[in-house]
C-alpha cells in the first residue's frame, strides 16, 4: 500500500489537484474498502469535446442481488476541484453485459445518485460507493447480453445477388462453400468496422488532447508577452528615474 500511497500522491501532485490531502485520504481508504479497485491516470473526454487527465478508480465492486453476489465494473473519476465539485461515476459493462438504463444509469453507463446530485463536500468516496452498492442491489445496472441462438431464416438480400452470380449452385456443396463465404465475409467487414471505429476514435480524443494542450501553450505566451510588456514598462521607468538623477548630478556639480 506504501507503494501505491506514494504513486497516487506523485499524479495527484503532478497533476495538479486543488486538495491533494484530501483526494489522498479518501481514494486510500476506498482502496482499502474495496480490493478490486486500481488507481490509474487517464484522458477524460467531457461531453463539449473537451480532454482532461485525470486520477481514476477502475474494478468492481460486490453487489448483492437475489441473494447473489455479482461483481459490478465500474470506474470513478475525481476531477481536479475534488471534494467541490463531486466525483463522476460510471458502469462500464464489459463484453458480455449491456447497460440496464434507469433513473440512476443513462445509456453511457454515467451513474446519477441523490448524493451526486446534491453532493455535500464532506461526503467520502467509500460512503458513495456505498450508497451505488445499495442502489444497484435494487436496480440492477447491468444485465447480460442474450446468447445468439440458431434459427432459420428467411432468404436475405445476399443470397439473391448470389443466385443472380452463380444461378446453377443448388447442391449442397455448393450451398455449404456459399453460407461460409458469406459469414466469413460478414465477419471480416463487421471486425474492420470495428477496428476504424476504436483508430477513429483514438485519432479523435488524440486531436482533443492536442488542442488542450495547445490552448494551455497559448495562454501561457500570452501570460509571458504580458510579463514582458510590464517588466518593459518598469524598464523605461528606471530609465526615466535614472536620468532625473544624473540631472540632479549635473546641477549639484
Amino acid at each position: 500500500m506504501k507503494t501505491v500511497e506514494k504513486y497516487i500522491n506523485k499524479q495527484l501532485t503532478k497533476l495538479s489537484y486543488r486538495n491533494v490531502g484530501r483526494c489522498k485520504k479518501d481514494i486510500i481508504s476506498a482502496l482499502r474498502s474495496y480490493k478490486c479497485l486500481v488507481p490509474s491516470v487517464e484522458t477524460y473526454v467531457f461531453q463539449d469535446g473537451d480532454c482532461m487527465v485525470l486520477l481514476n478508480l477502475g474494478g468492481t465492486i460486490p453487489v448483492k442481488y437475489k441473494e447473489e453476489t455479482y461483481n459490478i465494473p465500474v470506474r470513478v473519476w475525481l476531477l481536479k476541484e475534488y471534494p467541490n465539485l463531486p466525483p463522476m461515476c460510471y458502469v462500464v459493462p464489459t463484453k458480455d453485459m449491456e447497460i440496464s438504463v434507469s433513473q440512476f444509469v443513462d445509456h453511457s453507463g454515467l451513474v446519477d445518485l441523490p448524493c451526486i446530485a446534491d453532493w455535500d463536500q464532506e461526503t467520502e468516496l467509500t460512503t458513495l460507493l456505498e450508497i451505488a452498492r445499495i442502489t444497484f442491489s435494487e436496480n440492477p445496472p447491468v444485465f447480460s447480453k442474450p446468447k445468439p441462438t440458431r434459427r432459420r431464416r428467411s432468404e436475405p438480400d445476399y443470397e439473391s445477388i448470389w443466385r443472380e452470380h452463380f444461378p446453377d449452385s443448388e447442391d449442397e456443396d455448393d450451398k455449404l462453400v456459399r453460407e461460409t463465404l458469406l459469414v466469413s465475409a460478414a465477419e471480416t467487414c463487421r471486425g474492420k468496422v470495428g477496428e476504424l471505429w476504436y483508430k477513429t476514435k483514438a485519432e479523435v480524443d488524440c486531436l482533443h488532447s492536442i488542442n488542450r494542450e495547445l490552448i494551455e501553450r497559448q495562454e501561457k505566451l500570452g501570460e509571458m508577452t504580458e510579463m514582458m510588456k510590464k517588466k518593459e514598462t518598469e524598464v523605461d521607468e528606471a530609465k526615466g528615474t535614472l536620468q532625473v538623477m544624473e540631472g540632479l548630478l549635473r546641477e549639484v556639480r
